[in-house]
């Protein structure tokens, strides 16, 4: 089975920034397209990203990141 979601998102934390794309559909390559944009790691700019996820309307959200920021990020996006 091959699964195709139509809205989802990754994210790349950094010790700066974060760094998120968002794979949707529209006029690109097999009728889809990637928004990109990237975000300071201060918390309340966090909320900006989890935001903007939710105005584009990414359903999914894969991210790779290692230490605390990784924590408040996450929380950010459980709207918490």
């Amino acid at each position: 089975m091959h699964v195709v979601y139509e809205r989802c998102a990754a994210i790349d934390v950094g010790k700066d920034e974060i760094a998120v794309a968002v794979r949707m559909p529209g006029d690109g390559p097999q009728g889809r397209v990637t928004v990109k944009r990237t975000f300071r790691t201060f918390y309340g700019v966090m909320g900006e990203a989890a935001r903007w996820l939710v105005s584009l309307g990414a359903t999914h959200v894969a991210m790779e990141a290692t230490g605390v920021i990784r924590g408040h990020l996450r929380a950010v996006c459980d709207g918490g």
